[in-house]
Parts: structure tokens; C-alpha cells; sequence
């Protein structure tokens, strides 16, 4: 929406699902030139209880993961011509192949819960292409046990919900920042968002 050319690389799918989302990244001028179309369904995550106490997530793959082994990973050439590469709530039998294939030092990774009590999720060959880890409290102690800055990563934020956030630089230093103060109607990607 920014003017920024933006690629998606997903197993995505010709269902409902699948279909529906397609047509939201196709309006909104999202290529889809790196994207697999033969998984059953899309990924989702199912939120209950989202205006109660807390949302519950509940994630499914929908049979996806498996077509991530196989996706084809662009060269080097077409990975390190990016500004950017987002990695956000993605899985290793993806993450590590892009991040092996690329020159650049330009992740943007957001683990996402997947992290959170699976050591395996953040790997050093992801780490040693990152630029920037995002996450939020819960996820916090698995992103640091990885010990990012070891691997050249420049910064480490973490979201603290209504308490704002801390930017983690790699001398020790560490910077405070407000929350924005708005009507959250469902905070559920807001981290992502950010």
C-alpha cells in the first residue's frame, strides 16, 4: 500500500481458503511469482475468546508444512536484489534454505510462537543472515538462548503489550519505547504488524 514492490514466497492453495487469500494479496499488488499453489489449505489460526480476558490461538498448518520441504528457493542473485526479506512466523524446512542461499545480511525475522519451547525453530544459518528479530515477551528467553548477537544480528526487539518494548543492541545497551495508545479491538498480529 506503500509503493513498495512486494514478493510472496507460501505454499498456498486452491480452496476456499486458499482463493480468498489470493485474491486479497493479487488486489493489493503482492506478486505471487514465488509462490506454490498445490498445498490442501492454507495455514490459520484459529482465535477464541478474542474480547474476553485473552485470545487462545490454536494453529494449523492444514497440510502446508510439507510442501515447504519442496518449494522452489530463488538464486542468489534474485534473494540478495531484495531491500528486505520478512521472515514472519515462517519454519525452518523454509527459512534455512532461503537463509543459505542468500549473500546479504538482510532478514527481518519474526519467529512468531512457533519459537516458544521448540529450540530448534531459530538456527544459527537464519541468524547469521538476520539484521533484526522481532518478538514479544513470552518469546523472548527462546530468541536470547540462541544468543543472536553472537551471530551478527544488529538488533533484538521485544514488544511488551501495553508497557511498549526494549530495542537489545549488541554493546548491552537497551532502549524503552511507549506503546501506542489506541482501541485495540483484537491484538492478535499485532507484534507482526509492528
Amino acid at each position: 500500500k506503500i509503493g513498495i514492490d512486494s514478493f510472496l514466497l507460501a505454499p498456498l492453495s486452491m480452496d476456499e481458503p486458499g482463493l480468498w487469500y489470493t485474491k486479497i494479496l493479487e488486489r493489493e499488488n503482492v506478486s505471487l511469482s514465488l509462490c506454490a499453489f498445490d498445498a490442501p489449505s492454507i495455514p490459520t489460526c484459529f482465535v477464541t475468546d478474542v474480547h474476553g480476558k485473552g485470545s487462545t490461538r490454536r494453529w494449523s498448518d492444514n497440510g502446508a508444512a510439507e510442501f515447504l520441504k519442496t518449494m522452489h528457493i530463488p538464486t542468489k542473485e534474485i534473494l540478495d536484489g531484495f531491500d528486505a526479506v520478512i521472515f514472519c512466523n515462517a519454519i525452518p524446512p523454509i527459512t534455512s534454505r532461503i537463509a543459505v542461499n542468500m549473500e546479504k545480511r538482510n532478514i527481518y525475522y519474526i519467529p512468531g510462537t512457533h519459537c516458544v519451547g521448540h529450540a530448534d525453530i531459530i538456527r544459527p544459518e537464519i541468524l547469521d543472515k538476520t539484521d533484526i528479530i522481532f518478538g514479544n515477551e513470552e518469546e523472548a528467553p527462546f530468541i536470547f538462548s540462541t544468543k543472536p548477537f553472537s551471530h551478527g544480528v544488529r538488533l533484538v526487539v521485544i514488544t511488551r503489550g501495553k508497557d511498549g518494548g526494549v530495542i537489545y543492541f549488541p554493546d548491552g545497551t537497551e532502549v524503552t519505547f511507549p506503546a501506542i495508545q489506541t482501541k485495540a479491538v483484537d491484538t492478535t498480529g499485532a507484534g507482526d504488524c509492528f
